[in-house]
Formats: structure tokens, C-alpha cells, sequence
């Protein structure tokens, strides 16, 4: 019983405060159709009434069947210990936290268009790659045009390979033929006209045909002697406005070679130390590649340095040897050398006599007689003087290598492979 007159007393208390809304609301509001009937109190035939709609509605099966017989006890306001708020708090609220977000202005027009650097090469043919002692082939990396099937590993076991050809053709984009060179383990980009070699009318052909202006038969060949271990080896190419593109790409990894110096400097490394650090000196690569010619400018205190204080330290030098080739009768060069700081003409200085007959020959120094250089053979620095007092301008010398060994059996080692002219 006490559920009924519960549910009663709700349904009552919602009615009393829902129908005064609803009467103004539809006052100012026209109803069409079976609701504008409805409200206007006429029967639709075949249509309840809503008097007789809500005789039919089942108060039970609106409300959950749930006990609440305590809720509705006449104790329950005496029960209650909350807080009854009849009030939202008036307390002032500040936005000072409160970040704005920045309008950001649209641009009205489009970015511009950057065009994209040009491919300087559509197509490079990678033919061929081998390994050579000289002049004699000793080892082929894969067969010749099964470039695609090889793994892009090129295993070397003999020490005495020189160097690795790459043989194949290049067609370049623009109408005139740009550079092609390669690159070890991402340092200098060598460049050299001499990888062009003769090239047959079909690879002109087929170049044409695929909408190449130019294309040229190339022979790249990558000075290995002096590496071991494992090398990133690069062919790259570059056009008339200097665009670089990588165009192959293959992995070398070769035995050590045990009668190694302990440091080389080539012709191209010759070249490189003379511009970080030169005096009165103008250097040249020559003809092939192979030696850099230094020429003095004024006949002033001439020359490089090619080990700088404190950027290597070579332990274990006992000899250093310098390939050089000259037409100048009676000179002489110096070198200072040793084994800390850097070059101060006391106890690190020693001067030597050219052989001025225009043939290679090899100057070699024991430190052992050099005071600046310790008992453990350090070498910190050496600056080469290559005219010491010269009598006029121009005065030159050609150098392939300054190198450093520890046993004077690599030296003859070295010297027997490596002979020059």
C-alpha cells in the first residue's frame, strides 16, 4: 500500500509542476494533426482521448519495484546529519591561469613551388668490378653484367691489391658530361677526367633512347693498397651546375697488410695538409694523381705540415720516408719532427740533400737521431720545409708520399711494392 500512495504522490507532485509549463508554452504554439485535435479536446475516431490515456497508464510499470520504506519515514529530516547548500557559493572566480591561444593569420596565397635539385644521371650501368696488383687482374667480384645478383660485398684476402676497378657506363641528363668519381667511407669526393674512357656507339644508343643528351664508357679506379678492415665504397657523379648524385654503392673489406706503415700520406692527403697549413708554397695535383707538385712563390722560408700538433700522435715511428722527384741541382729540404708540441727549430730540426736529376727517389730518417723524438718513437708533428735557403722563385718538387714505418723491413717492403716511375 505504502508503494502506491508513493507512487501517486509523485506522479501528482510532477503533474503540479510540469502542466503550468506546459499551458504557457502552447498557448503561443500551433499544432497540426492528431496532436492540434488533441489539445483542442476533440476525439479523433478510432482514437483515445488523453483522459483516457492516462487511465490506461500503469503506475507500476513506470516506477522500479524497490523498497523505500525509510526514505519516506516522518523521521527522515531528524536522520540526516549532511549539509543542505539552498545557495551556490559566491565565491569570486579568476581566470588568471587561463592561457589564450594565439590566432594564427592563414596565408592568402600559396607557398611557392621549390623545384627539386635535377638527377645529373638517369642511368649508370655498374658492368664491372675487380681487384688489381699492377697491371694484372687477380680477383672478379661477380660476373661481368650480374651486377643485379651480387651481394654489394667485396671480399679482398691479399694485402697487395692496389685497387678496385669499376667499369660500366654512365648517361647524363645534361648535353654536357659532367664529372665521375667515388668516395671511402664518406669523406672526400675524388673526382678525375681520366674515368672517361672510349666509349661504343651502342651505349651512346641506348642512352639517347632513354632520353639521356650525353653518356660516356667509365673505368674508376679506387686506390685500396693502404686499407683494411671494412670500407664504404661510393661511385658518385656530378654535372655541369654541380648537382652530386650517388650512383653506386658497394662494401670492401680487406685483409690487413702486415708490413703496413704506421701512417701514409698520399698525394691527395699531401695536397690537403698544404691547404689547412702551407707558407710561401704553390701546390698542385699532378698529371695523374699520383704526386703533388710544390712550388715556392717567393724564395721565403717555403713550407707544410703535413702531421699538426695534437691532431695525430703516431706511436711506433721509427723511420720516415719521403718519395720526392726534382730538377733542382744542389737544394736541400728540412724537416722538423717530434714528439711533443709543436716544431721550435731546438733539437727537432734536420736538413737533407735533394738528388736533383729529375728521377724518384726515396729520402728515409731514423728519429733515432733526432733529439725532440722520445724512446718510445711518438711522432706529434712534423712540418716539412721543402726548399731550405732557395737561391730563386719557382724552385719545385714533385712528392707521391710521406710515410712513417717502424721496422726498416717494412720500409723495403713498402718501397719494393710500391716503386715509382
Amino acid at each position: 500500500m505504502k508503494k502506491h500512495l508513493l507512487r501517486v504522490i509523485c506522479m501528482a507532485f510532477v503533474l503540479s509542476l510540469c502542466l503550468p509549463m506546459v499551458a504557457c508554452d502552447l498557448s503561443n504554439m500551433q499544432f497540426g494533426g492528431l496532436v492540434g485535435e488533441l489539445m483542442a479536446g476533440n476525439n479523433v475516431e478510432g482514437e483515445e482521448t488523453l483522459g483516457q490515456i492516462y487511465d490506461d497508464v500503469i503506475i507500476e510499470d513506470i516506477l522500479p519495484d524497490i523498497e523505500i520504506e525509510t526514505a519516506i519515514d516522518t523521521n527522515w529530516a531528524e536522520d540526516f546529519t549532511g549539509d543542505i547548500y539552498t545557495e551556490m557559493p559566491t565565491e569570486d572566480i579568476t581566470y588568471d591561469d587561463v592561457i589564450d591561444f594565439p590566432t594564427e593569420e592563414h596565408p592568402t596565397t600559396e607557398p611557392p613551388v621549390v623545384d627539386a635539385a635535377p638527377d645529373p644521371v638517369l642511368l649508370f650501368s655498374f658492368d664491372e668490378c675487380d681487384a688489381w696488383v699492377g697491371d694484372t687482374r687477380v680477383q672478379q667480384f661477380f660476373t661481368p653484367g650480374q651486377h643485379a645478383n651480387w651481394d654489394g660485398i667485396a671480399i679482398i684476402e691479399d694485402h697487395n691489391v692496389d685497387y678496385v676497378r669499376v667499369r660500366g657506363w654512365v648517361a647524363f641528363s645534361a648535353a654536357q658530361i659532367g664529372e665521375i668519381g667515388y668516395c671511402i667511407d664518406y669523406d672526400t669526393y675524388e673526382f678525375n677526367n681520366a674515368f672517361f674512357t672510349g666509349t661504343e656507339q651502342p651505349v651512346i644508343d641506348a642512352a639517347l633512347s632513354m632520353g639521356a643528351q650525353s653518356a660516356s664508357r667509365v673505368e674508376i679506379l679506387i686506390p685500396v693498397r693502404q686499407l683494411s678492415g671494412k670500407h664504404v665504397i661510393e661511385i658518385v657523379a656530378k654535372d655541369e651546375n654541380g648537382y652530386l648524385e650517388i650512383i653506386g654503392t658497394f662494401q670492401l673489406e680487406k685483409a690487413a697488410d702486415p708490413y703496413a706503415p704506421q701512417f701514409l700520406l698520399d698525394a691527395n692527403a699531401l695536397l690537403q695538409s698544404a691547404a689547412q697549413f702551407a707558407n710561401d708554397l704553390h701546390t698542385y695535383m699532378g698529371e695523374d694523381g699520383s704526386f703533388v707538385t710544390m712550388k715556392t712563390l717567393n724564395a721565403n722560408d717555403p713550407y707544410f705540415v703535413p702531421v699538426m700538433p695534437a691532431n695525430n700522435v703516431y706511436a711506433n715511428v721509427r723511420f720516415i720516408v719521403i718519395a720526392y722527384r726534382t730538377n733542382e741541382a744542389n737544394a736541400s729540404g728540412e724537416l722538423f719532427v717530434g714528439s711533443q708540441g709543436g716544431p721550435t727549430g731546438q733539437g727537432d730540426q734536420h736538413k737533407f740533400d735533394y738528388v736533383g736529376d729529375g728521377a724518384w727517389h726515396t729520402y728515409v730518417l731514423d728519429l733515432s737521431k733526432v733529439e725532440a723524438v722520445n724512446a718510445n718513437f711518438d711522432l706529434s708533428y712534423l712540418r716539412y720545409d721543402t726548399f731550405t735557403n732557395p737561391s730563386t722563385d719557382g724552385q719545385s718538387v714533385d712528392l707521391a708520399y710521406v710515410a712513417g714505418f717502424d721496422s726498416m723491413e717494412d720500409v723495403m717492403i713498402f718501397q719494393s711494392q710500391n716503386k715509382l716511375g
